[in-house]
C-alpha cells in the first residue's frame, strides 16, 4: 500500500531507467528493480490537511530515537501525512505506533505549519527538509513545527531555509509533546527513495534563485565535485584513489571543487555555470537539483544507484549516466566484503578513466599518474584492509591460499600511494 493514497491519485511519470555503464548484474537488478515504485508527481500543488487540537511529538522516548515522532489528531490518532517515509511501499519510519505517546507538556494557542523532519545530512536535507516548503508562507501561520538536531546543522543548511523564506525565528524545533490550536499539514513534495514532484523542483529552484539572483554565464568546462576533503572523519565514507582521479581530471581541463568548502551562493552558482557535472555517488550530486538548466550528469558509483538519484534527475529533466567505479579486486578469500555505504572504498581509477573516455569527457589513452603523497582517505582505507588481513591471518593461519591473497592485496594497496 502506498503510504499516501492522496498522493498516489495524482498525475505522475515514472523516471526513465538509469543509464548504467559497467555495473555488475546484481547492481543493475537492485537499482532497476525499484523503478516501478517511483513517482515524479507532475503537480505544483499537493494536498493540505488541517487539524484542530493536534498534539505534536518530537520523538518517541518509548522507542529511544529522535526521528520517531509525528502528530496526533484531536481523537489521538496518528496523522499519516506527518510521518517520515523512506520508500513508497512501507510503513512510516516515524509514527506514534509501537508505544503509548506521552501526554502534551505544553499548549500553544496558534496555527503551526508542519515542517517535518530536518536531518543533519546534506543530501537528505535537500530532499526531506525542503519537502513541505512548497506551501510556505501560509496565511495565518507564522511558524513551522519541525523535528531535528539544530546544533548539527551547518551554515549552508540554515541558509537554505532562509533563502526558502524561513528565518530561524520562524522555526519551532519541537523538544516536547505540544498541543496546538491548529496544525496545517502540507503533504511532502519529495519522499526519499520514492517521490519527487514539480512542487519540490520549484521549491529548490526558488531557493537557488534567491541565493543567486543574477544570471550565471554557462561554460562547457566539465565540473568534478570531489568528496576527498569531506571524507576525513572516521564516520565519513571516502573514496581511496580519488586524489589520483582528480589529477587526471585537472590535467584534462576539468574544474574541481569541494562542495563542503562552499557557501550556498557559491555552490549554486557553480552547478549553474557548468553544463557537465561529474561526482562520486553522494550528497554532492544532489547539488544538481539547484541548476537552472538541464545539465549532463555523470555519477561514479561504488554501490547500486539509490532511487533518490533517479528522482532528482527526473525532477530537473535530466537523464544521468552512472558508471561503476569501485576496485572490486581488493579481496581476500573468506574475508568480509567492504560495505561501501559505511566504509571507504577503493576506486578503480583506470576503469573510471576508460568509462569517462567512452562518454567523451576524456581523450582516448589518457595517462594515469602514479600515486603520490597518501591522503588521509587512502590511509583510512589502508588501515581498514590491514585490519581485515590481520584478522584473516589469525583465523586461518594454515590456509595455503592466504599468502598469495595477502600479496595481491598489498600490491593493489600500494597503488594508493606511499
Amino acid at each position: 500500500m502506498h503510504p499516501f493514497p492522496a498522493l498516489a491519485a495524482l498525475p505522475f511519470r515514472v523516471p526513465g531507467p538509469a543509464r548504467l555503464h559497467g555495473f555488475p548484474d546484481l547492481a543493475v537488478t537492485e537499482t532497476e528493480g525499484v523503478r516501478a515504485t517511483l513517482r515524479h508527481l507532475e503537480v505544483s500543488e499537493l494536498p493540505v490537511t488541517v487539524h484542530r487540537d493536534a498534539v505534536l511529538h518530537p520523538l518517541g522516548p518509548w522507542l529511544g530515537a529522535w526521528w520517531q515522532g509525528g502528530a496526533q489528531d484531536a481523537e489521538g490518532r496518528f496523522i499519516p501525512e506527518t510521518g517520515l517515509y523512506h520508500w513508497a511501499q512501507s510503513v512510516p519510519v516515524a509514527s506514534l505506533q509501537g508505544g503509548a505517546p506521552l501526554p502534551p507538556q505544553e499548549t500553544l494557542d496558534e496555527s503551526l505549519v508542519w515542517g517535518g523532519f530536518l536531518p543533519a545530512h546534506h543530501g537528505h536535507f535537500i530532499i526531506d527538509s525542503l519537502a513541505r516548503l512548497w506551501r510556505w508562507p501560509v496565511p495565518g501561520a507564522r511558524r513551522l513545527a519541525c523535528i531535528g538536531k539544530p546544533d548539527e546543522y551547518n551554515g549552508v543548511m540554515w541558509d537554505m531555509l532562509a533563502k526558502a523564506g524561513v528565518p530561524r525565528d520562524a522555526i519551532l524545533m519541537l523538544d516536547r509533546p505540544t498541543r496546538v490550536r491548529e496544525l496545517i499539514v502540507p503533504y511532502p513534495s519529495s519522499l526519499c527513495y520514492a517521490i519527487s514532484s514539480d512542487a519540490w523542483a520549484a521549491t529548490v529552484r526558488r531557493l537557488g534563485d534567491a541565493a543567486v539572483p543574477h544570471a550565471v554565464e554557462r561554460t562547457e568546462q566539465p565540473l568534478y565535485l570531489s568528496r576527498s576533503r569531506f571524507a576525513t572523519a572516521g564516520y565519513a565514507r571516502g573514496v581511496a584513489g580519488e586524489a589520483v582521479l582528480e589529477q587526471v581530471l585537472r590535467q584534462a581541463g576539468f574544474a574541481v571543487a569541494y562542495p563542503e568548502e562552499l557557501d550556498l551562493a557559491a555552490a549554486v552558482a557553480l552547478v549553474r555555470r557548468h553544463r557537465t557535472v561529474v561526482a562520486q555517488l553522494g550528497s554532492a550530486l544532489h547539488w544538481t537539483a539547484f541548476t537552472d538548466a538541464v545539465p549532463a550528469i555523470i555519477g561514479i558509483a561504488a554501490t547500486p544507484v539509490p532511487a533518490s538519484y533517479l528522482l532528482c534527475d527526473s525532477a530537473i529533466g535530466a537523464r544521468a549516466d552512472y558508471i561503476w567505479g569501485p576496485d572490486a579486486g581488493i579481496v581476500a578469500p573468506g574475508a568480509p566484503a567492504v560495505d561501501a555505504a559505511q566504509h571507504s572504498v577503493a576506486l578503480d581509477v583506470a576503469g573510471v578513466v576508460r568509462q569517462l573516455e567512452s562518454q567523451g569527457l576524456l581523450r582516448p589513452g589518457t595517462t594515469i599518474p602514479p600515486a603520490g603523497r597518501r591522503p588521509r582517505v587512502e590511509a583510512q582505507y589502508l588501515r581498514h584492509w590491514h585490519r581485515i588481513l590481520g584478522e584473516y591471518a589469525r583465523k586461518r593461519p594454515e590456509d595455503a591460499a592466504f599468502p598469495a591473497a595477502q600479496a595481491a592485496v598489498a600490491a593493489r594497496l600500494a597503488r594508493l600511494g606511499g
